[in-house]
């Protein structure tokens, strides 16, 4: 709440801006806060030269991970992330990862080298992970079907372990049991 003195000088100055913090007031607290943990789209050149949106992708769970081929912990993610990629993609789980700051020849070169099969996107400015606050590499986003982030990993603790059970509850191919069949019985 707003409290003014009175002034001796102009009532109709005290009177002009006591309405101005009212109405500032009032619009501050009708306006809506920015969802913190809403996934930014963007648009990046990938791999194969074609540009490509985050928002491009659709599934019920996208892993988003920024890395650079010259982070130690980033090297040791990726394998850990292809096969996750490969155990769950037809579960729903989209891998999306975006070099950050290597030129394209580098970061095709160390792909094709090691045969990972994720889709790759160049942010050699750091536009999108600049969206996504990336403050160190590597750093990971899981996104739901609605955009939302629920979950934030940095530092190179992804194991296909810790992928699995992280998307586990948000895809429901993983949460369906196998229904009794004749032959079973």
């Amino acid at each position: 709440m707003y409290t003014f003195k009175a002034f001796s000088i102009m009532p109709a100055l005290n009177a002009m801006l006591i309405t101005t913090a009212l109405v500032l007031s009032s619009s501050v607290a009708h306006s809506a806060p920015p969802t913190a943990n809403q996934a930014a789209d963007f648009t990046l050149p990938s791999l194969d030269g074609d540009e490509k949106s985050r928002s491009d992708y659709d599934s019920p769970v996208m892993l988003l991970h920024f890395w650079a081929t010259w982070c130690k912990p980033c090297i040791k993610e990726m394998p850990e992330i292809e096969a996750a990629h490969l155990a769950l993609k037809d579960a729903g789980l989209t891998v999306l990862t975006i070099n950050t700051g290597d030129s394209a020849k580098k970061a095709r070169a160390y792909i094709e080298k090691r045969g990972f099969k994720f889709p790759v996107l160049l942010d050699k400015k750091w536009k999108a992970a600049e969206k996504y606050n990336v403050r160190g590499l590597p750093s990971s986003y899981f996104i739901d079907s609605t955009g939302t982030i629920f979950k934030k990993i940095e530092g190179g603790l992804l194991t296909e372990e810790s992928i699995i059970q992280i998307v586990q509850s948000k895809l429901p191919a993983l949460n369906q049991k196998p229904q009794a069949t004749v032959d079973s019985l």
